[in-house]
């Protein structure tokens, strides 16, 4: 039985029996943290859920992935950790530094981008930008716009 077959099956008692984590738990001699970490697994879509058993990745390692958001990323992170057989340790930090990277204020350029945007918005809201540019270099970044008179 895998992982996942085991969070299913865990789910399904709860379900069928009308239980809470911490009676199936008692009744099954582990720890209502071990259900419910169990039991996380089932957030993955079962595209990711087929992928971790096809790379054979271990459980703590496909629960750190759940701290990623986007699945896009959940694959990408998968494949670098089962193509490099990360260790769980190995893992973990990778999904940690990835985090962190998501966490990260965008950067001053998305914020300059956002802005413009929107001041292209108003401009064109009243019919008057008739070309815009964008030219960046190392130290600047020049924004022209040309207006009909």
């Amino acid at each position: 039985m895998n992982i996942f077959e085991e969070a299913r099956a865990l789910h399904g008692t709860i379900q069928m029996c009308g239980i809470t984590q911490q009676e199936i738990a008692k009744r099954l001699g582990v720890s209502q943290s071990y259900v419910a970490n169990k039991l996380r697994l089932l957030n993955f879509s079962s595209g990711m859920q087929e992928k971790i058993i096809e790379y054979g990745i271990c459980e703590r390692q496909a629960r750190a992935l759940l701290r990623i958001k986007d699945e896009r990323v959940q694959e990408s992170a998968l494949a670098q950790i089962a193509e490099r057989k990360m260790t769980v340790a190995e893992g973990e930090a990778f999904v940690e530094a990835l985090c962190e990277k998501q966490e990260d204020k965008p950067s001053l350029r998305s914020d300059i981008d956002r802005g413009l945007a929107s001041c292209l918005s108003l401009l064109r809201l009243y019919g008057t930008v008739t070309e815009h540019r964008v030219v960046e270099s190392e130290k600047e970044i020049i924004f022209s716009v040309r207006l009909k008179p």
